[in-house]
């Protein structure tokens, strides 16, 4: 089995990654399926390919609950951050990870262990000590895309991602 995983990441290793195609849910600028009313600040981004209607990520979630196939833009993972390393890519594509989460530093150096403002963002994975901090090393340098799914105005100003998953509760 050893040989077998050997061959698989040393041929992945060796293909060069290639640009994912621009994906048609970039054109759509509202949502096709709510009131806008009801969430006015909220973007149209996705697609749903079995209905053929874009919309934002609030709807296209109870549509990917029916199995529906929605396409809410792969090339966005062309502007995303290259893996550091084989390990870092392993945990990105699934493999199983032992990770020691005492040790797990905010970009800004501090620990994340024990702050009460700690978070990890469920949009980008990243593990913060505060939301100020999640914008300026994360959000503002584009390796966060929530913020994508809502109108730039005055009250979607102060989004710092999806920090929801608290370190302590």
């Amino acid at each position: 089995m050893k040989k077998i995983t050997d061959l698989l990441f040393r041929a992945s290793k060796s293909v060069a990654k290639t640009p994912l195609e621009a994906s048609s849910a970039s054109n759509i600028s509202t949502c096709g399926v709510h009131d806008e009313n009801t969430y006015p600040n909220v973007r149209g981004l996705e697609l749903c390919r079995s209905c053929e209607v874009g919309m934002c990520y609030i709807c296209a979630n109870e549509h990917a609950d029916q199995f529906h196939t929605i396409d809410w833009g792969f090339d966005i993972f062309n502007r995303m951050e290259a893996p550091r390393n084989e390990l870092n890519d392993q945990f990105n594509r699934g493999f199983r990870a032992k990770l020691d989460l005492s040790s797990l530093k905010c970009p800004c150096g501090n620990k994340i262990a024990g702050l009460r403002t700690s978070t990890f963002c469920a949009a980008c994975g990243t593990a913060t000590c505060s939301a100020e901090c999640h914008d300026r090393f994360v959000q503002s340098v584009g390796k966060c895309l929530f913020i994508r799914n809502f109108v730039s105005n005055q009250k979607t100003a102060n989004i710092q991602g999806l920090r929801t998953i608290l370190w302590i509760n």
